[in-house]
Protein backbone atom coordinates (compact mmCIF):
# COMPACT_ATOMS: atom_id res chain seq x y z
CA UNK A 1 0.00 0.00 0.00
CA UNK A 2 1.24 3.34 -0.82
CA UNK A 3 0.79 5.82 1.77
CA UNK A 4 0.86 9.88 1.04
CA UNK A 5 0.35 12.21 3.80
CA UNK A 6 0.00 15.56 2.50
CA UNK A 7 -1.90 18.72 3.83
CA UNK A 8 -5.44 19.18 1.58
CA UNK A 9 -6.51 22.14 -0.48
CA UNK A 10 -8.59 24.77 1.40
CA UNK A 11 -7.20 23.03 4.85
CA UNK A 12 -6.48 26.28 6.98
CA UNK A 13 -6.53 24.50 10.67
CA UNK A 14 -4.05 23.80 12.65
CA UNK A 15 -5.80 21.05 14.08
CA UNK A 16 -6.18 18.85 11.04
CA UNK A 17 -4.42 17.10 8.15
CA UNK A 18 -5.36 15.16 5.21
CA UNK A 19 -3.99 11.35 4.19
CA UNK A 20 -4.41 9.62 0.91
CA UNK A 21 -2.76 6.18 -0.06
CA UNK A 22 -3.21 3.96 -2.89
CA UNK A 23 -6.91 1.88 -2.70
CA UNK A 24 -6.43 -2.07 -2.26
CA UNK A 25 -7.41 -4.04 -5.20
CA UNK A 26 -9.40 -6.63 -3.38
CA UNK A 27 -13.38 -7.45 -3.53
CA UNK A 28 -13.30 -8.21 0.24
CA UNK A 29 -12.31 -4.71 1.07
CA UNK A 30 -15.22 -2.32 2.54
CA UNK A 31 -13.84 0.35 4.38
CA UNK A 32 -10.00 1.41 5.83
CA UNK A 33 -8.95 2.44 9.24
CA UNK A 34 -6.46 5.58 9.96
CA UNK A 35 -5.09 4.69 13.08
CA UNK A 36 -3.08 7.06 15.12
CA UNK A 37 -1.20 8.21 17.96
CA UNK A 38 1.96 10.56 19.60
CA UNK A 39 4.37 7.50 19.45
CA UNK A 40 5.85 5.55 17.08
CA UNK A 41 3.83 2.38 16.13
CA UNK A 42 1.55 2.88 19.73
CA UNK A 43 -1.84 3.92 18.17
CA UNK A 44 -4.70 5.37 20.91
CA UNK A 45 -6.94 6.51 17.97
CA UNK A 46 -8.42 5.41 14.82
CA UNK A 47 -10.92 6.47 12.38
CA UNK A 48 -12.74 4.33 9.27
CA UNK A 49 -13.38 5.89 5.89
CA UNK A 50 -14.85 4.21 2.64
CA UNK A 51 -12.24 5.57 0.60
CA UNK A 52 -8.42 5.67 -0.28
CA UNK A 53 -8.41 9.05 1.69
CA UNK A 54 -8.97 10.70 5.05
CA UNK A 55 -9.15 13.97 7.03
CA UNK A 56 -8.17 13.30 10.45
CA UNK A 57 -9.26 16.08 13.01
CA UNK A 58 -9.14 17.20 16.60
CA UNK A 59 -5.17 17.37 16.72
CA UNK A 60 -3.23 19.02 19.27
CA UNK A 61 -1.18 21.99 17.83
CA UNK A 62 2.20 21.79 18.41
CA UNK A 63 2.29 17.95 18.64
CA UNK A 64 4.39 15.17 16.53
CA UNK A 65 1.90 12.46 15.42
CA UNK A 66 2.48 9.05 13.40
CA UNK A 67 -0.35 7.65 11.32
CA UNK A 68 -1.00 4.44 9.72
CA UNK A 69 -3.48 2.40 7.58
CA UNK A 70 -4.88 -0.76 6.85
CA UNK A 71 -7.47 -2.26 4.53
CA UNK A 72 -10.70 -3.90 6.17
CA UNK A 73 -13.31 -6.35 5.33
CA UNK A 74 -17.25 -4.52 5.96
CA UNK A 75 -17.50 -6.44 9.37
CA UNK A 76 -13.85 -5.60 10.98
CA UNK A 77 -13.35 -8.91 11.06
CA UNK A 78 -10.76 -8.98 8.57
CA UNK A 79 -7.81 -6.60 7.96
CA UNK A 80 -4.43 -6.37 6.15
CA UNK A 81 -1.18 -5.37 7.79
CA UNK A 82 -0.53 -2.11 8.82
CA UNK A 83 1.21 0.15 5.98
CA UNK A 84 4.39 1.99 6.62
CA UNK A 85 4.69 4.53 8.94
CA UNK A 86 4.22 8.49 8.06
CA UNK A 87 4.50 11.46 10.76
CA UNK A 88 4.06 15.12 11.05
CA UNK A 89 3.75 17.75 13.36
CA UNK A 90 1.02 19.73 13.94
CA UNK A 91 1.80 23.84 13.77
CA UNK A 92 1.43 25.41 17.05
CA UNK A 93 -0.55 28.27 15.52
CA UNK A 94 -3.86 28.04 13.14
CA UNK A 95 -2.46 27.83 9.23
CA UNK A 96 -1.82 25.01 6.63
CA UNK A 97 -0.02 21.72 7.36
CA UNK A 98 2.11 21.86 4.57
CA UNK A 99 4.98 18.89 2.86
CA UNK A 100 4.32 15.58 1.13
CA UNK A 101 5.57 11.85 2.32
CA UNK A 102 5.61 8.81 0.95
CA UNK A 103 6.19 5.65 2.18
CA UNK A 104 5.28 2.31 1.31
CA UNK A 105 4.06 -0.85 2.92
CA UNK A 106 2.97 -4.09 2.01
CA UNK A 107 -1.60 -4.16 2.30
CA UNK A 108 -2.34 -6.15 -0.11
CA UNK A 109 -5.22 -8.58 1.42
CA UNK A 110 -6.98 -8.69 4.73
CA UNK A 111 -5.39 -11.39 7.42
CA UNK A 112 -7.37 -12.90 10.02
CA UNK A 113 -6.72 -10.51 12.73
CA UNK A 114 -10.02 -9.48 15.04
CA UNK A 115 -10.84 -5.85 15.04
CA UNK A 116 -13.93 -4.28 16.40
CA UNK A 117 -17.51 -4.52 14.66
CA UNK A 118 -20.23 -2.04 15.04
CA UNK A 119 -22.77 -4.37 15.48
CA UNK A 120 -25.53 -3.67 18.81
CA UNK A 121 -27.88 -7.41 18.98
CA UNK A 122 -27.35 -7.54 23.07
CA UNK A 123 -27.25 -4.02 23.68
CA UNK A 124 -29.83 -3.60 26.86
CA UNK A 125 -32.47 -1.26 25.87
CA UNK A 126 -32.86 1.02 28.24
CA UNK A 127 -31.85 4.60 28.58
CA UNK A 128 -32.42 7.27 31.46
CA UNK A 129 -31.90 10.93 31.30
CA UNK A 130 -32.49 13.75 34.34
CA UNK A 131 -35.87 15.16 32.48
CA UNK A 132 -36.89 12.01 30.83
CA UNK A 133 -37.16 8.65 31.97
CA UNK A 134 -39.07 6.98 28.92
CA UNK A 135 -37.37 3.88 27.06
CA UNK A 136 -35.65 4.07 24.01
CA UNK A 137 -33.10 2.08 21.68
CA UNK A 138 -29.77 2.29 22.99
CA UNK A 139 -28.27 1.42 25.64
CA UNK A 140 -29.42 2.72 29.52
CA UNK A 141 -27.59 5.98 29.92
CA UNK A 142 -27.91 9.75 31.75
CA UNK A 143 -26.72 12.42 29.57
CA UNK A 144 -25.64 15.91 31.41
CA UNK A 145 -24.25 19.29 29.87
CA UNK A 146 -21.28 19.71 27.95
CA UNK A 147 -18.51 21.06 29.43
CA UNK A 148 -15.23 23.29 29.12
CA UNK A 149 -11.97 22.95 27.18
CA UNK A 150 -9.69 20.34 27.82
CA UNK A 151 -7.84 20.51 31.19
CA UNK A 152 -9.59 23.76 32.31
CA UNK A 153 -11.84 23.61 35.50
CA UNK A 154 -15.46 23.57 34.61
CA UNK A 155 -18.17 25.66 36.03
CA UNK A 156 -20.26 23.80 35.68
CA UNK A 157 -20.59 19.49 35.88
CA UNK A 158 -18.70 17.85 33.17
CA UNK A 159 -19.62 16.39 29.48
CA UNK A 160 -20.73 12.29 31.23
CA UNK A 161 -22.44 9.56 30.22
CA UNK A 162 -23.35 6.47 32.38
CA UNK A 163 -24.54 3.61 30.55
CA UNK A 164 -25.17 -0.31 30.73
CA UNK A 165 -25.03 -3.05 28.28
CA UNK A 166 -25.74 -7.06 27.86
CA UNK A 167 -22.40 -7.87 26.01
CA UNK A 168 -20.75 -11.90 25.25
CA UNK A 169 -17.56 -12.67 23.47
CA UNK A 170 -18.79 -10.63 20.04
CA UNK A 171 -17.82 -7.45 19.66
CA UNK A 172 -20.63 -5.03 19.44
CA UNK A 173 -21.06 -1.20 18.99
CA UNK A 174 -22.36 1.28 22.01
CA UNK A 175 -23.35 4.20 20.81
CA UNK A 176 -23.29 7.51 22.74
CA UNK A 177 -26.50 9.58 23.65
CA UNK A 178 -24.83 12.42 23.77
CA UNK A 179 -22.29 14.36 22.18
CA UNK A 180 -18.07 14.13 22.84
CA UNK A 181 -15.34 16.04 21.36
CA UNK A 182 -12.75 13.41 23.19
CA UNK A 183 -14.62 11.16 25.42
CA UNK A 184 -12.21 9.15 27.92
CA UNK A 185 -14.39 5.41 28.46
CA UNK A 186 -14.00 3.36 31.51
CA UNK A 187 -15.57 0.08 31.78
CA UNK A 188 -14.64 -2.29 34.60
CA UNK A 189 -16.35 -4.97 36.91
CA UNK A 190 -18.51 -7.79 35.13
CA UNK A 191 -21.74 -9.30 36.61
CA UNK A 192 -21.46 -13.14 37.07
CA UNK A 193 -23.69 -14.99 35.35
CA UNK A 194 -20.98 -16.93 33.10
CA UNK A 195 -18.79 -18.27 36.00
CA UNK A 196 -16.14 -18.57 33.20
CA UNK A 197 -13.20 -16.50 34.23
CA UNK A 198 -13.12 -13.28 31.92
CA UNK A 199 -12.33 -9.22 31.49
CA UNK A 200 -14.22 -6.62 29.57
CA UNK A 201 -11.94 -5.00 26.57
CA UNK A 202 -13.02 -2.13 24.50
CA UNK A 203 -11.72 -0.88 21.29
CA UNK A 204 -12.42 2.10 18.18
CA UNK A 205 -13.90 4.54 20.82
CA UNK A 206 -14.45 7.94 18.87
CA UNK A 207 -16.65 10.83 19.24
CA UNK A 208 -19.53 8.67 18.40
CA UNK A 209 -19.15 5.89 20.59
CA UNK A 210 -16.97 2.72 20.92
CA UNK A 211 -17.00 -1.74 20.65
CA UNK A 212 -16.60 -3.55 23.27
CA UNK A 213 -16.93 -7.54 24.32
CA UNK A 214 -16.54 -10.01 26.81
CA UNK A 215 -13.11 -11.79 26.47
CA UNK A 216 -11.79 -14.86 28.35
CA UNK A 217 -8.72 -15.59 29.32
CA UNK A 218 -6.12 -17.38 26.79
CA UNK A 219 -6.55 -20.85 28.08
CA UNK A 220 -10.43 -20.82 27.86
CA UNK A 221 -12.72 -21.33 24.55
CA UNK A 222 -14.02 -17.34 24.32
CA UNK A 223 -17.11 -18.57 24.06
CA UNK A 224 -19.16 -16.47 27.04
CA UNK A 225 -22.98 -15.85 28.29
CA UNK A 226 -24.35 -12.58 28.52
CA UNK A 227 -23.25 -10.51 30.81
CA UNK A 228 -24.51 -7.10 32.73
CA UNK A 229 -21.63 -4.30 32.32
CA UNK A 230 -21.93 -0.14 33.19
CA UNK A 231 -19.55 1.92 31.40
CA UNK A 232 -18.44 6.26 32.49
CA UNK A 233 -17.60 8.51 30.11
CA UNK A 234 -16.21 11.59 30.39
CA UNK A 235 -15.01 14.34 28.20
CA UNK A 236 -11.14 14.35 28.30
CA UNK A 237 -9.84 17.14 30.65
CA UNK A 238 -9.74 17.94 34.34
CA UNK A 239 -13.33 19.48 36.01
CA UNK A 240 -14.86 20.47 39.61
CA UNK A 241 -18.22 18.97 39.66
CA UNK A 242 -20.97 21.70 41.00
CA UNK A 243 -20.23 20.09 44.76
CA UNK A 244 -16.57 21.09 44.56
CA UNK A 245 -15.13 17.79 44.12
CA UNK A 246 -12.45 17.17 41.25
CA UNK A 247 -12.01 14.88 38.54
CA UNK A 248 -9.69 14.28 35.93
CA UNK A 249 -10.56 12.03 32.84
CA UNK A 250 -7.26 10.79 30.71
CA UNK A 251 -5.34 8.42 28.94
CA UNK A 252 -1.95 7.21 28.67
CA UNK A 253 -0.11 4.35 26.46
CA UNK A 254 1.66 1.42 28.12
CA UNK A 255 3.27 -2.02 27.09
CA UNK A 256 4.65 -2.26 31.06
CA UNK A 257 3.66 -6.26 32.35
CA UNK A 258 3.92 -8.05 35.25
CA UNK A 259 5.11 -3.85 36.42
CA UNK A 260 3.86 -0.48 36.50
CA UNK A 261 4.76 2.85 35.32
CA UNK A 262 4.11 5.97 37.13
CA UNK A 263 1.64 8.53 35.73
CA UNK A 264 1.22 12.17 36.85
CA UNK A 265 -1.86 13.81 37.28
CA UNK A 266 -2.00 17.38 35.85
CA UNK A 267 -2.58 18.83 38.94
CA UNK A 268 -2.50 17.18 42.58
CA UNK A 269 -5.81 16.28 45.07
CA UNK A 270 -6.55 17.17 47.80
CA UNK A 271 -6.59 13.09 48.92
CA UNK A 272 -5.84 10.28 46.88
CA UNK A 273 -9.05 10.03 44.58
CA UNK A 274 -10.54 6.96 43.65
CA UNK A 275 -9.51 5.47 39.82
CA UNK A 276 -10.87 3.67 37.23
CA UNK A 277 -8.76 2.50 34.63
CA UNK A 278 -9.43 0.30 31.34
CA UNK A 279 -7.55 -0.68 27.96
CA UNK A 280 -9.46 0.72 25.04
CA UNK A 281 -7.43 -0.51 22.31
CA UNK A 282 -6.91 -3.93 20.72
CA UNK A 283 -3.66 -3.74 19.45
CA UNK A 284 -2.52 -7.54 20.61
CA UNK A 285 -5.15 -9.97 20.44
CA UNK A 286 -3.95 -11.64 24.33
CA UNK A 287 -6.55 -11.66 26.92
CA UNK A 288 -5.35 -8.47 29.03
CA UNK A 289 -6.41 -5.91 31.84
CA UNK A 290 -5.23 -2.80 33.76
CA UNK A 291 -4.47 -2.90 37.26
CA UNK A 292 -3.37 -0.11 39.55
CA UNK A 293 -0.60 0.44 42.34
CA UNK A 294 0.36 3.09 44.63
CA UNK A 295 -2.44 5.70 43.91
CA UNK A 296 -1.80 9.34 45.55
CA UNK A 297 -2.49 12.86 45.43
CA UNK A 298 -0.37 13.34 42.79
CA UNK A 299 -0.46 9.89 40.87
CA UNK A 300 -1.08 6.40 40.32
CA UNK A 301 0.98 3.39 39.43
CA UNK A 302 -0.35 1.44 36.66
CA UNK A 303 0.16 -2.18 34.53
CA UNK A 304 -0.79 -4.55 31.90
CA UNK A 305 -1.67 -8.32 33.22
CA UNK A 306 -2.06 -11.32 30.37
CA UNK A 307 -2.67 -14.65 32.32
CA UNK A 308 -0.17 -16.18 33.83
CA UNK A 309 0.88 -18.71 31.49
CA UNK A 310 1.88 -16.12 29.29
CA UNK A 311 5.05 -14.97 29.11
CA UNK A 312 3.76 -11.28 30.24
CA UNK A 313 4.99 -9.63 26.98
CA UNK A 314 2.42 -7.37 25.57
CA UNK A 315 1.99 -4.20 23.22
CA UNK A 316 1.56 -1.35 24.25
CA UNK A 317 -2.26 -0.12 24.45
CA UNK A 318 -4.16 2.54 25.55
CA UNK A 319 -5.18 2.88 29.06
CA UNK A 320 -8.44 5.25 29.68
CA UNK A 321 -9.17 6.25 33.02
CA UNK A 322 -10.83 8.47 35.61
CA UNK A 323 -9.65 9.93 38.49
CA UNK A 324 -12.42 11.44 41.09
CA UNK A 325 -12.64 12.86 44.14
CA UNK A 326 -14.45 9.88 47.15
CA UNK A 327 -17.40 11.90 47.24
CA UNK A 328 -21.14 11.78 47.01
CA UNK A 329 -24.11 13.98 45.67
CA UNK A 330 -25.67 15.24 42.66
CA UNK A 331 -23.81 15.64 38.96
CA UNK A 332 -26.60 17.51 36.69
CA UNK A 333 -29.63 15.00 37.69
CA UNK A 334 -27.40 11.81 38.21
CA UNK A 335 -27.25 11.09 41.67
CA UNK A 336 -23.66 9.49 42.12
CA UNK A 337 -21.38 7.85 44.77
CA UNK A 338 -17.67 7.38 44.59
CA UNK A 339 -16.24 5.85 47.44
CA UNK A 340 -13.76 2.83 48.71
CA UNK A 341 -14.36 -0.33 50.41
CA UNK A 342 -11.33 -0.53 51.97
CA UNK A 343 -8.63 -3.29 52.29
CA UNK A 344 -11.74 -5.91 52.19
CA UNK A 345 -12.57 -7.64 48.90
CA UNK A 346 -10.77 -11.02 48.02
CA UNK A 347 -12.14 -14.64 46.25
CA UNK A 348 -15.26 -14.47 48.58
CA UNK A 349 -17.76 -12.40 48.06
CA UNK A 350 -17.89 -8.88 50.16
CA UNK A 351 -21.30 -7.65 50.63
CA UNK A 352 -20.80 -3.07 49.52
CA UNK A 353 -23.47 -1.15 51.28
CA UNK A 354 -24.66 2.52 49.41
CA UNK A 355 -24.07 5.14 51.66
CA UNK A 356 -26.80 7.01 49.22
CA UNK A 357 -30.41 5.52 49.34
CA UNK A 358 -31.12 4.70 45.25
CA UNK A 359 -34.71 4.18 44.20
CA UNK A 360 -33.63 1.84 41.41
CA UNK A 361 -30.62 -0.31 40.96
CA UNK A 362 -27.71 1.80 40.24
CA UNK A 363 -25.24 1.30 37.66
CA UNK A 364 -21.90 0.06 38.56
CA UNK A 365 -17.91 0.77 37.72
CA UNK A 366 -15.60 -0.86 40.28
CA UNK A 367 -11.89 -1.15 40.05
CA UNK A 368 -8.91 -2.83 42.26
CA UNK A 369 -7.08 -0.11 43.67
CA UNK A 370 -4.41 -2.28 44.69
CA UNK A 371 -2.62 -5.12 43.55
CA UNK A 372 -1.86 -7.02 46.79
CA UNK A 373 -1.83 -10.43 45.17
CA UNK A 374 0.43 -11.00 42.30
CA UNK A 375 -2.08 -13.82 40.47
CA UNK A 376 -3.43 -12.21 37.25
CA UNK A 377 -7.44 -11.28 38.24
CA UNK A 378 -10.85 -9.34 37.90
CA UNK A 379 -13.39 -8.09 39.34
CA UNK A 380 -16.90 -9.83 39.31
CA UNK A 381 -19.87 -8.80 40.73
CA UNK A 382 -23.76 -10.41 41.45
CA UNK A 383 -26.92 -9.36 43.25
CA UNK A 384 -26.64 -5.71 42.48
CA UNK A 385 -30.08 -3.86 43.77
CA UNK A 386 -30.54 -0.34 45.41
CA UNK A 387 -29.09 -0.85 48.39
CA UNK A 388 -25.82 -3.00 48.15
CA UNK A 389 -24.13 -5.21 45.51
CA UNK A 390 -21.81 -8.52 46.37
CA UNK A 391 -17.95 -7.68 44.87
CA UNK A 392 -15.32 -10.24 44.76
CA UNK A 393 -11.90 -10.94 42.97
CA UNK A 394 -11.84 -13.63 40.39
CA UNK A 395 -8.24 -15.43 39.40
CA UNK A 396 -7.79 -17.02 35.95
CA UNK A 397 -6.12 -20.57 36.08
CA UNK A 398 -3.84 -20.81 33.44
CA UNK A 399 -0.91 -21.86 35.56
CA UNK A 400 -2.29 -23.60 38.37
CA UNK A 401 -6.10 -24.14 40.40
CA UNK A 402 -5.49 -21.90 43.26
CA UNK A 403 -7.49 -19.42 42.77
CA UNK A 404 -7.53 -17.40 46.14
CA UNK A 405 -6.78 -13.56 46.68
CA UNK A 406 -5.28 -11.91 49.34
CA UNK A 407 -7.61 -8.63 49.98
CA UNK A 408 -7.64 -5.69 47.92
CA UNK A 409 -9.25 -2.07 48.02
CA UNK A 410 -11.55 -1.65 45.48
CA UNK A 411 -13.02 1.53 44.36
CA UNK A 412 -16.56 2.27 42.86
CA UNK A 413 -18.90 4.54 41.31
CA UNK A 414 -22.60 4.22 41.58
CA UNK A 415 -25.09 6.59 40.44
CA UNK A 416 -28.93 7.04 38.80
CA UNK A 417 -31.05 9.45 37.74
CA UNK A 418 -32.93 11.25 40.23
Amino acid sequence: MLLLLSSASGISAADEVRLAWNAVNDSRVANYEVHYGTASETYYAKVRVTTPSATVSGLEGGSHYFFATRACTSDGKLCSDFSNEVNVDMPAAAHSASGVVTMSGAADAPSARPTASATADNTLARTRTAIEMGEASTARSARPTRVAAENTLAATDPAIEIGEAEINQEWQRIEFQREFKDPVVVVKSLSSYDTEPAIVRVDAIDADGFSIRVQEWDSLDDAHDLETVSYLVMERGRHQLSNGAQVEAGSLITGTTQAFQRHTFTAAFEDAPVIFATVVSFNESDAVTARLHAIESDGFDVGLREQEANSQRHLPERVDFIAWEASTGVVDGMQYEVGRTGRNVDHDAHNLVYQTAFVRSPVLVADMQTTHGDDTAALRWKNLNVESVALRVQEEGSRDRETTHVLEDVGYFVADVE
